[in-house]
């Protein structure tokens, strides 16, 4: 393993160990969440709260995306794929840093570069589990002798576990959506009830790539909700688009929108 993955190794125990922050992880291994809300759950300024969160998310433990919450925007937080793995052996005393060759490191590196899912995807997880992989594809892609492609595979297949915590540190390069505005006309049809009219303008601050926006109507008396819609569009480095959204509501309920946008890889919790 290389030197400046073994320290943001130590860095993330060193994290986990501060009782605010695994209260954090607590609470959004449940759910996602926003500052000002985990703030009142755990009884923390939102001043400490917004520290703790940035300091998990530099370390590689959470992502973020913008959203809407309560018609205003808010950075909504998520534990970083496969980080689960790691929470789960660290409270239960057993994580071990497993050592990496560094060329095997490389190998990981380079198919995460082609298929940022290649280890998270259930699909491609339970593939490299079995050893149900081709050398030979491993071979022309990693550009090496299928003798040494083979070890790789065994090597993975033998330690998917720490490969897959490992793998989830490698943030690849991918698109940085934010949303810059949003905007809500309501009207009437006898048909559908009340009609709201969403526009969503959203930039991406990140590398060309795909982004997903997901708009969600929500009753504000029960939290249910009602309608949702969720479009995935191309955006190129500095590009922004405004997407139009259509959700249907009942007369007679107040009703408040979510909006969260994120990369089209992004695993939702």
């Amino acid at each position: 393993m290389k030197d400046n993955e073994a320290s943001r190794l130590h860095e993330i125990l060193k994290l986990l160990s501060n009782k605010t922050n695994f209260r954090i992880i607590e609470l959004l291994s449940q759910k996602d969440s926003y500052p000002k809300k985990i703030s009142r759950e755990i009884n923390k300024t939102e001043g400490v709260v917004v520290r703790a969160l940035k300091s998990m998310e530099n370390a590689g433990i959470l992502e973020s995306s913008w959203g809407v919450l309560d018609e205003r925007p808010a950075k909504v937080y998520t534990i970083k794929p496969g980080i689960l793995f790691l929470i789960s052996d660290f409270a239960s005393g057993k994580f071990q840093v497993l050592e990496i060759d560094k060329k095997y490191l490389a190998f990981i590196e380079k198919l995460l570069e082609r298929d940022p899912n290649e280890f998270s995807d259930i699909k491609n997880f339970l593939k490299w589990k079995e050893k149900d992989v081709e050398a030979e594809e491993i071979s022309y892609f990693l550009e090496v002798d299928e003798e040494e492609a083979k070890g790789f595979i065994d090597f993975v297949g033998d330690n998917l576990r720490s490969v897959f915590i490992v793998a989830s540190y490698i943030k690849p390069i991918e698109p940085v959506p934010k949303i810059i505005q949003t905007r809500r006309t309501k009207s009437f049809s006898r048909e559908k009830g009340i009609v709201y009219d969403i526009s969503v303008m959203v930039i991406n601050e990140g590398q060309s790539g795909e982004i997903t926006v997901d708009v969600n109507l929500i009753a504000k008396k029960t939290g249910e909700t009602r309608d949702s819609e969720t479009e995935t569009t191309y955006l190129g480095k500095g590009e922004q688009k405004t997407l139009s959204f259509t959700l249907d509501g009942e007369m007679g309920i107040e009703y408040e929108y979510k909006v969260r946008a994120y990369p089209a890889t992004f695993i939702k919790g």
